[in-house]
């Protein structure tokens, strides 16, 4: 195992950075998600790949918040509420509209700021109105020549992958996407700004990320396997 701070050598032994990561998985176990609710199938989401945000264009995420299933707005999460408002409408709320097939392009209404339900538009009708905004800002397309790291890192807290996310002012930091979709009852997370990853450029192998605060900084290390594997 490697630990880095700006490229650095170690700051701590391995053996004192496993005790600490033990400490704080005991102090920080939460209930794990139901088996039954993980489960992001086109048997338990037909819809899945059917929702986007009426406000922005961006197709909603499903994450999992306060006990219950919600779908978000995938540009406010990427860019920040500077890009995009954005919109959040319950599991429950898209199960109770029945079966359909055509995409659509969700609004919510509201009355004096408080939201009291939603509208949908199907794609054509939206894209007669609308265009899918873009971010303003320019970062480099997400390929493997500009991340070669991309499909090899991964959160060392529950093994999920890591997903890119740009800043409102064009920093690219990668998070936890069993944390970003699920919450912190799923997995404490990993938020690692790609500067940080400079150094794995010519690293071919799969790398599991984790993130201390020794001495009041912040050191990020990396090992070859995660500290718990997902289902």
């Amino acid at each position: 195992m490697l630990y880095y701070q700006e490229n650095h050598l170690p700051v701590v032994p391995e053996e004192l950075w496993k005790k600490a990561q033990s400490s704080i998985g005991i102090r920080q176990r939460k209930k794990p998600i139901p088996e039954e609710k993980q489960k992001l199938s086109p048997i338990n989401y037909p819809y899945r790949h059917q929702l986007f945000c009426g406000k922005c264009g961006h197709r909603l995420m499903r994450t999992y918040t306060g006990g219950k299933y919600r779908w978000i707005c995938s540009g406010k999460e990427r860019f920040s509420k500077d890009f995009c408002s954005g919109v959040s409408i319950l599991d429950e709320e898209v199960k109770s509209w029945g079966v359909f097939l055509e995409k659509r392009y969700i609004t919510e209404k509201t009355d004096r700021g408080r939201i009291i339900g939603f509208t949908w538009e199907d794609e054509d009708a939206w894209k007669r109105e609308h265009t899918k905004r873009a971010h303003r800002t320019t970062v480099p397309e997400l390929t493997e020549e500009n991340y070669p790291y991309k499909d090899r890192i991964f959160c060392k807290y529950c093994g999920s992958r890591l997903r890119r996310i740009i800043g409102n002012n064009g920093s690219v930091t990668w998070i936890c996407n069993n944390f970003s979709r699920n919450g912190k009852n799923a997995c404490k997370g990993i938020r690692v700004p790609d500067q940080k990853l400079q150094s794995l450029r010519n690293n071919k192998k799969m790398v599991y990320i984790g993130k201390e605060i020794i001495d009041g900084k912040e050191c990020y290390g990396y090992s070859s396997k995660p500290d718990q594997r997902t289902a």
